[in-house]
């Protein structure tokens, strides 16, 4: 379509391109009426040009976004007018604090006594003072992030100042999300602003037609001391378990003794105005935990069932307890009735008709299921094992055939009790050689051990040793891709076991025919089989993915299939730094990258704000 307005110092315009399928070529002009030729390095075009792709919802849509600054080249939030002014200094220090959070602006926090800028201020007329809540837009010919660091480089500076406007905007949600991503500057104290970092298509944010991207939310009347820690509006705890058999108290705990990524969520709750206090289960004090538990309107579990059978407790009386909570009125993340559906490996029985399942997966539900089963299959081909319940690569067993002696098509033949096989199990890789009765005896007391629910039996994928790529999810949103490969010569990328991570943006192209394709067709059909809705999702989980193609495969030809999901206790892999490992073993959470750290509070945030938004939701009459 066109799209045309009046030369103004700040145009913007956005539109959804609702006929582009994902990695469709894309084609466009931009024209300045006061240009010809407009390109990257035109002289009308100042602005830039994103292409923004969408996983959420029930469709993949592009969005083709197009800004172009003023002769100034700024680019300004909605409520900030275009008009501006120019101030010029002979250098610092000019006495301001600053706030660079929305990455277009320099946002004046406070303007210091006694410097360059208050002197100023002295002098000149109400329109051309520099208040504190003025955005500096640019300093020089520096824009963006630039702006500080220009005023901090000293010398002659001229500023380009806009006033602050102020607008009060009425939102009556009737039932619909307000759909704003929203984050703050925890550790400026002098503001309690928060920034609209993105709109949702459909919000009530976004349909009233008055709050954009970049503006701030600096008041919501009648609640402007609700949500401050003294007085939340909401109480949650976050549930950890400190394993006293395990190093450091398991592998994903840092010098804290608290779970690598439960700082950043916790945080995230408590800027979503929602208190969080922290509780340790320990099976010996099962009742105290219920009674406690009673206090909060939310739990948030981050403890693996794996992790409290390795304390010596029993997973099933956790469960049973977070039930009884549910059934209380209190709200709990993971839901353990969607961790059963979900998250046990017994869904890949479900998908196994899918384009993403693998189609000869069993499940056996008795001793005499699995040693009919899995005799005749690991007689005709490498196959992966898994115990219904397992976590961490634990009871995943990959089990081979010593020897070639492999049939020619299942069915051919029947392994003896006595035959030897070479059985690896995923959480530490070693293989070693075992019976077929040995290794019965094995499953048989993994099934005992985990409270029955089966054994999986699905086809060993070779390229699984090239590695596997995980989904990580909020809810239905794809929030960032991780690349896992095992250590060399490992045969699967659990944490723990030498193998490297590679943290990819959810738009990475290296792997976006499996995005398009999970995020447009295959996830609907996932929640379909497994009868889960959208709105049921858990608040984090993840997906893993193994190439299932033979060597050699077309790119385009690649068939990547579902592994497993993660839906116990997923984490966000950018803290993954902050885990106590023998090389590091007093790591923590600020070992974690700046940009990892930084991606993980805005993840926190999110998910502090779905947490939030379930609770308002409970609480509406």
């Amino acid at each position: 379509g066109a799209a045309s307005c009046a030369v103004l110092p700040v145009w913007e315009f956005e539109a959804e391109l609702r006929d582009y399928a994902f990695g469709d070529p894309l084609q466009f002009e931009v024209r300045d009426s006061r240009h010809a030729d407009v390109g990257d390095d035109g002289p009308g075009f100042l602005g830039r040009i994103t292409l923004l792709f969408s996983g959420g919802g029930f469709g993949m849509g592009a969005y083709l976004k197009v800004s172009v600054a003023g002769a100034d080249g700024t680019f300004l939030p909605s409520a900030v007018p275009s008009e501006s002014f120019n101030v010029a200094f002979d250098g610092p220090p000019l006495g301001l604090d600053l706030d660079t959070l929305d990455e277009k602006f320099a946002r004046i926090l406070k303007v210091l006594d006694d410097r360059k800028v208050s002197a100023h201020n002295e002098s000149a007329p109400p329109s051309l003072k520099v208040w504190q809540n003025d955005y500096i837009c640019a300093a020089n010919d520096s824009f963006g992030m630039d702006i500080v660091t220009t005023i901090k480089g000293g010398g002659t500076l001229v500023l380009t100042v806009r006033h602050e406007a102020v607008e009060t905007v009425v939102l009556n949600p009737g039932g619909r999300s307000l759909g704003m991503d929203l984050t703050y500057e925890s550790e400026k104290a002098v503001t309690n602003d928060i920034l609209v970092r993105k709109l949702t298509r459909g919000g009530c944010a976004a349909m009233s037609g008055k709050i954009l991207q970049g503006d701030r939310i600096i008041e919501i009347p009648g609640c402007a001391e609700g949500s401050t820690a003294e007085q939340p509006l909401y109480k949650a705890a976050l549930v950890e378990v400190f394993v006293r058999c395990q190093p450091f108290g398991g592998a994903d705990k840092t010098a804290s003794c608290h779970r690598f990524d439960s700082i950043p969520l916790a945080n995230g709750l408590i800027r979503n105005g929602i208190s969080c206090q922290f509780i340790n289960y320990s099976h010996r004090e099962h009742t105290q935990f219920i009674e406690v538990s009673r206090n909060f309107q939310a739990l948030v579990v981050r403890c693996a069932l794996g992790q409290i059978k390795a304390d010596g407790g029993d997973p099933a009386k956790f469960e049973a307890a977070l039930r009884t909570l549910r059934q209380s009125g209190v709200l709990v993340w993971p839901s353990p009735d969607l961790v059963e559906t979900m998250g046990a490996k017994d869904v890949l029985v479900k998908v196994a008709s899918l384009s993403i399942g693998l189609e000869d997966t069993l499940a056996y539900h008795t001793q005499a299921e699995l040693s009919a089963g899995m005799r005749r299959t690991v007689a005709f081909q490498p196959r992966v094992l898994k115990a219904n319940r397992g976590t961490g690569g634990e009871c995943v067993w990959i089990v081979k055939l010593k020897g070639s002696n492999y049939g020619q098509a299942l069915g051919d033949r029947t392994l003896g009790l006595d035959e030897v096989l070479l059985v690896a199990e995923a959480c530490d890789g070693r293989e070693e050689e075992q019976s077929v009765t040995e290794f019965l005896q094995a499953c048989h007391k993994a099934l005992t051990e985990k409270g029955g629910g089966g054994i999986v039996d699905q086809r060993f994928c070779p390229r699984a040793s090239e590695g596997e790529l995980r989904y990580c999810m909020v809810e239905d949103e794809l929030v960032s891709i991780v690349q896992r490969k095992p250590k060399e010569g490992g045969m699967s990328a659990v944490c723990g076991t030498g193998s490297t991570f590679t943290i990819h943006d959810p738009q990475e192209p290296l792997f976006w025919r499996v995005t398009a394709k999970f995020l447009t067709h295959d996830l609907e059909q996932i929640l379909q089989a497994v009868a889960v809705s959208r709105e049921q999702l858990p608040l984090l989980w993840s997906a893993d993915f193994i190439n299932s193609s033979p060597a050699g495969t077309a790119l385009m030809d690649e068939r990547w299939v579902l592994a497993e999901f993660n839906c116990a206790c997923a984490g966000l892999p950018q803290c993954l730094a902050a885990r106590r490992r023998p090389e590091a073993p007093q790591a923590c959470f600020w070992d974690i990258p700046p940009a990892d750290r930084s991606e993980a509070r805005r993840l926190g945030e999110y998910v502090g704000s779905k947490v939030l938004r379930s609770l308002m939701t409970l609480s509406t009459p």
